[in-house]
Parts: structure tokens; C-alpha cells; sequence
């Protein structure tokens, strides 16, 4: 299943990973700066994320792999790069996308996940197209589902094997994926895919901006007029029980005393 393939009858590459490279190209934020594409193999996907960023950087520890990629790309319009991805010198916070289909079972999910979520800037997007394994009986049904569309793509497709090394069974369930993928990045959007495939799309949080003194104090000079607008606004509130006798006995509550004190002081501020 991991190294299923195949050709469509337009001559189009076709496997269980590149049907579901739509999900990773629609989640590409506007004005894309830097993508780093995790498990490139032979830069498939990358090459077709360069038509969305300014800047595609493609890793993978698969020699032949990345040989295969810089030779697909004759213009050089793509930084391929021959390493491990969990060990490689990248600097932190230095891209605006990464991405990554069938590589996250070849790694330490939770270490891999560690070190997107240092490699991404804040604000940045992260989509990962990954493989696990199903629970039987728990997930018969999810799997008779994808044997039927299986056969029913491969009606139109003939068999094509990529290059890049697979492999079979992952180490994780897909209940593990889910629970570790949501421990590590709070918020991700995880979905199961019909063939044998997850998804998970994450926005990493942009760290809060304090507002500037300089520029509020610019917009609202008048302090004194705001508090006296607030405890005018306090003393409004208690005319519906000043209004009622049953409740209020005395002119005014201890609450509307210490508004009239405070408002005194305000104008005198």
C-alpha cells in the first residue's frame, strides 16, 4: 500500500502520495516566502511548490533520491539538500511553510514535530501528508473503503513504482498520530484520508503584539473624560433599582456613593 503507483491515461504521475499533494498546495499561505518540503525524494512536490513561493528548499537523507531531484531540476531554482532532516543545520524560525508526505513514519514523529514547529516562523503554515497503521477490527471499515477506491483508481491507471525508498507497516496507528500530533502542536487540524493516508494543517501562533503607550495616549489624550465616562456610565447602571422601593430603601446604594466620589475626583484630575 505504501508504494502503490501508478500513471493516469493523460500520462500524469499518480500514486496514494501525489493524489493527495492538492491538500499540501491548497494550504500554501499568500505571498509564500521560504518552503522547506521534508522527505523530498526525487522534488515532485517541490517543484511544484515553486511555483507558489519565492523560495523551495527540498531535504532528504536519500542519496539517489536527491541526485534524481537536482537532475529534474536543471535551472537550479530548487536548494536540494542530502541530509537528515532531524540533525541537518537549518536556522530556527526561517520558514513560512513546511511540508512533508510519507517521511513523517521514517523519523521520530514527536522529535520530527519538535523541530518543524522550531524550523517554522511565527504565523507560519505546516502540512504534512503522512501514513499509519489501521486497528483491526476497530478500523474495517476505513479499510474496506480504501480496498474499493483502490481498485476503482486503478481502473485508469497503470502501475508506475517511485524511486524513494518506503516503508511498511508505520510505527504508529492512526490514534496515536491524531493524539500526538495535538499534544505537539496545539490547534492542528487532523483528518483521515480515504487511501490509507492523515493530514494535518497547522498555523503556528503569531506571538502577541502589546499596543504602544506613544500611540494610544496619541489617540486618546483625554484620560480624564474616559474615566469620567466610565463612571457615568456606572452610575446609569443603577437608576432601574434606585426606581424600586421594595429594594431600595435609600436614595442611593454604596455603590452609587463611591461612583459620585470617584467622579468628583476625575473632574478635578
Amino acid at each position: 500500500m505504501a508504494a502503490s503507483a501508478g500513471v493516469t491515461e493523460r500520462g500524469e504521475r499518480w500514486n496514494h502520495n501525489i493524489h493527495y499533494h492538492r491538500l499540501i498546495l491548497a494550504a500554501v499561505p499568500p505571498r509564500c516566502q521560504r518552503v522547506l518540503d521534508v522527505g523530498c525524494g526525487e522534488g515532485m512536490l517541490a517543484r511544484q511548490l515553486a511555483h507558489l513561493a519565492t523560495h523551495v528548499v527540498g531535504i532528504d537523507r536519500d542519496a539517489p533520491s536527491i541526485d534524481l531531484a537536482r537532475r529534474q531540476d536543471p535551472g537550479g531554482t530548487i536548494d536540494f539538500i542530502c541530509g537528515d532532516f532531524l540533525t541537518y543545520p537549518l536556522a530556527p524560525a526561517a520558514f513560512t511553510m513546511i511540508t512533508s508526505v510519507a517521511a513523517l513514519h521514517h523519523m521520530d514523529a514527536r522529535v520530527a514535530l519538535r523541530r518543524m514547529d522550531q524550523l517554522l516562523a511565527p504565523g507560519g503554515t505546516l502540512a504534512i501528508v503522512g501514513l499509519a497503521r489501521s486497528r483491526l477490527p476497530a478500523d474495517l471499515l476505513w479499510e474496506a473503503a480504501a480496498v474499493a477506491a483502490n481498485l476503482g483508481y486503478r481502473l485508469t491507471r497503470t502501475c508506475w513504482e517511485q524511486p524513494s525508498p518506503t516503508m511498511w507497516p508505520p510505527p504508529h496507528t492512526y490514534t496515536d498520530i491524531r493524539a500526538l500530533a495535538r499534544h505537539a502542536l496545539p490547534g492542528v487540524c487532523y483528518r483521515r484520508h480515504l487511501l490509507w493516508r492523515y493530514s494535518l494543517v497547522w498555523v503556528k501562533p503569531a506571538p502577541l503584539t502589546p499596543p504602544d503607550p506613544g500611540e494610544g495616549a496619541a489617540k486618546s489624550p483625554d484620560t480624564g473624560g474616559l474615566r469620567r465616562t466610565v463612571l457615568y456610565r456606572a452610575i446609569r447602571s443603577q437608576r432601574p433599582c434606585w426606581a424600586t422601593p421594595r429594594t431600595c430603601q435609600r436614595p442611593a446604594s454604596r455603590v452609587t456613593r463611591n461612583c459620585m466620589a470617584g467622579l468628583g475626583r476625575s473632574m478635578q484630575a
